[in-house]
C-alpha cells in the first residue's frame, strides 16, 4: 500500500453513536484501531478526569450547550452536590435504567467500558477486517510488538527501530480521591455489567486479558 494515511485519535467516535454515520459519509474506507483498557480502571480514571476538568473553560462551554449536563455537573462544580464516585454511578445507573445502556450521555463511567456494543457497531458498518482490537495492558508491556501489529493491519512497514514509544497522556491523580475505595464501589455497582460485556467480547472472538 502506498500513499499517506490521515490519522485521528479519540475515544469519542467509539462511544457517541452519532459519529459512525458521519464517518461512513466521509471515510468509507477507514480502518479502526481500538485500544481497550480494563473497564474498572478506565472508569476510575474517567472519574478523576471529570473532577479535574470541572470549572475549566472548555468544559464550561460544553455544559452551556447541554442543559442536562449542566443539571448534573453544575451542582458538583458549585459545591451543591458531593463529588463522591457514588454520585456519578447512581446518576449513570439511573440513565441506564431509564433508557438502556446505549444512551450516550455523561457521566459515562460505566457505559464507555461496555465495549462490545460499541465495537459491534463499527464491525457491522465497516466489516471485521477493518477493525483491530488491542488491549492497553499489552501496549504498555510490549509497545513495539503491538505497534507492529498496527502497522501490519494498515499494510505499512514495521516500526522504525529508533522509536522508543514513550508513554504520553498519563494523568496524575490526587491520592485523596481514594482509588481502592472508588474501584471497589465500581465493582459493587457495575461489576455484573462489565462481566456480561466481557462474555460478549469473548463470544465474538475478542478475549480481554482482565
Amino acid at each position: 500500500m502506498t500513499g499517506r494515511w490521515a490519522v485521528d485519535s479519540t475515544p469519542e467516535y467509539l462511544y457517541y453513536r452519532r459519529c459512525l454515520p458521519r464517518i461512513r459519509e466521509v471515510a468509507r474506507d477507514a480502518r479502526f484501531v481500538v485500544v481497550l483498557r480494563e473497564p474498572v480502571a478506565r472508569a476510575y480514571s474517567a472519574y478523576n478526569m471529570y473532577l479535574q476538568i470541572l470549572g475549566q473553560p472548555h468544559f464550561e462551554t460544553r455544559l452551556a450547550q447541554n442543559p442536562r449536563l449542566e443539571q448534573f455537573f453544575g451542582p458538583l462544580r458549585d459545591g451543591g452536590a458531593s463529588p463522591d464516585i457514588r454520585t456519578f454511578l447512581e446518576r449513570e445507573l439511573a440513565l441506564i435504567g431509564a433508557d438502556g445502556p446505549d444512551v450516550d450521555e455523561e457521566p459515562s463511567l460505566i457505559r464507555r467500558g461496555l465495549y462490545h456494543r460499541q465495537i459491534r457497531r463499527f464491525v457491522d458498518a465497516f466489516g471485521a477486517d477493518r477493525v483491530l482490537v488491542l488491549w492497553s495492558d499489552e501496549l504498555k508491556r510490549a509497545p513495539r510488538e503491538v505497534v507492529g501489529r498496527v502497522h501490519a493491519f494498515l499494510g505499512i512497514g514495521p516500526p522504525d527501530e529508533r522509536d522508543d514509544f514513550p508513554e504520553v497522556h498519563a494523568r496524575a491523580y490526587d491520592a485523596s480521591t481514594g482509588a481502592d475505595e472508588g474501584k471497589a464501589r465500581l465493582r459493587e455497582l457495575a461489576g455484573s455489567l462489565f462481566a456480561a460485556d466481557r462474555a460478549a467480547l469473548v463470544a465474538d472472538g475478542w478475549t480481554p486479558p482482565w
